[in-house]
């Protein structure tokens, strides 16, 4: 069953624990809008997601304050077994309210609820760590904006205000970090062994399988870590995130 790690009025993201079943191949989910007394359309097409420690998934452009379900397979042998489902509310909008949909390394939607009134538009700006400051002016009748050319792992302040009215908006947000690359093990032996990865990021979440002396997930801010009292002539299987600490 998929466990919801975050929900926001659009965006919504799950992991998926460790099945006991060691011949499960890859995992299937798909997102439903509830309906009355079943599951509702499906929300575009299932997404397959490879064997691996702590997956992790997640939807965006979702509507507010909505209930939907995730319906979460695994696939054995090439077979699709039944699904296990979990609901989810997205949070509610209210005026000039904003949240994030479809976050990634360089880019990021932002969303704000409906405003009524009279007023002729919206003022945008986002300012970058380096206190780099972008401004656009928006359209009255919009409710989003996709920001781009953004730094990845990197929090942004936003103010996003009314011309003409009295309401504003100002808070952070933060880009997807890079996927750590390259991991790869050294100095293994029977019981022990160091993984190591490159990344320009400085915090990560590592999951490993079988468990040894560390908790998984376990959180660390360098780019190896070892591992000891592993078990002998046994595959450990690793994955490791970044994550703005």
């Amino acid at each position: 069953m998929s466990i919801v790690e975050e929900v926001t009025a659009t965006y919504v993201s799950l992991s998926i624990p460790l099945p006991s079943l060691p011949e499960v191949e890859q995992y299937q989910v798909q997102l439903h809008l509830a309906g009355d007394g079943g599951f509702g359309a499906a929300i575009g097409e299932p997404v397959t997601i490879d064997r691996s420690v702590c997956p992790r998934v997640e939807f965006g452009n979702l509507r507010p304050d909505s209930l939907y379900e995730v319906v979460t397979s695994v696939i054995v042998g090439g077979r699709r077994t039944q699904g296990t489902v979990v609901g989810v509310n997205t949070k509610s909008l209210g005026p000039l309210e904003v949240s994030l949909s479809d976050v990634g390394t360089t880019s990021l939607e932002i969303v704000w609820g409906p405003v009524a009134g009279n007023f002729t538009g919206y003022n945008l700006t986002y300012v970058s760590p380096d206190l780099v400051s972008i401004s656009v002016s928006l359209d009255p009748i919009l409710e989003r904006y996709l920001l781009t050319n953004l730094q990845p792992g990197t929090v942004y302040v936003v103010l996003l205000r009314q011309i003409g009215g009295p309401l504003f908006f100002t808070g952070e947000v933060v880009t997807r970090p890079l996927t750590p690359s390259s991991l790869r093990f050294q100095d293994v032996t029977t019981q022990s062994l160091t993984a190591v990865w490159d990344s320009p990021h400085t915090s990560f979440e590592i999951c490993y399988n079988p468990v040894g002396n560390l908790p998984s997930p376990y959180r660390l801010e360098q780019t190896e870590l070892d591992f000891v009292n592993l078990q002998a002539a046994t595959d450990t299987s690793v994955t490791v995130y970044a994550f703005l600490g």
